[in-house]
C-alpha cells in the first residue's frame, strides 16, 4: 500500500536568486541529479526508479520574497525510507547555491 509523507515550512527566496522562477530552476536541476527523473523547470515533481518513490515540491506565495514550501514523497517504501527521502529532498534546498 502506498503512503505519503510531507513537511511545510517557511521558504525565503534569497537575493542572489532574485526570483522563485530560478529557485525552481536550479531545483529542477538538483533534483535530477539527485536521481529523480521527469522534473523540469516549472514542473517539481519527479519519480525515483527503483525506488518506486515520486517526489513534488511546491512553493505557495505568501508576500514578496516569502513562500510556503510544500514537500511530499510518497510511494511503496517503507516510512523510514520515506522520511529519509523528504529529508533529502530538503537539505537539496536548503543547499541549492545561487551565482
Amino acid at each position: 500500500m502506498a503512503e505519503l509523507w510531507w513537511s511545510a515550512t517557511g521558504y525565503e527566496v534569497s537575493p542572489a536568486a532574485g526570483s522563485i522562477g530560478v529557485v525552481e530552476d536550479v531545483l529542477a536541476n538538483a533534483l535530477t541529479q539527485s536521481g529523480y527523473e521527469g522534473v523540469s523547470p516549472g514542473v517539481l515533481h519527479g519519480f525515483k526508479p527503483g525506488v518506486d518513490f515520486f517526489a513534488a515540491v511546491m512553493f505557495l506565495p505568501i508576500s514578496g520574497a516569502n513562500f510556503w514550501q510544500v514537500v511530499a514523497v510518497g510511494g511503496d517504501g517503507s516510512e523510514a525510507q520515506g522520511l529519509a527521502e523528504l529529508e533529502n529532498i530538503q537539505s537539496i534546498i536548503a543547499g541549492l547555491k545561487f551565482l
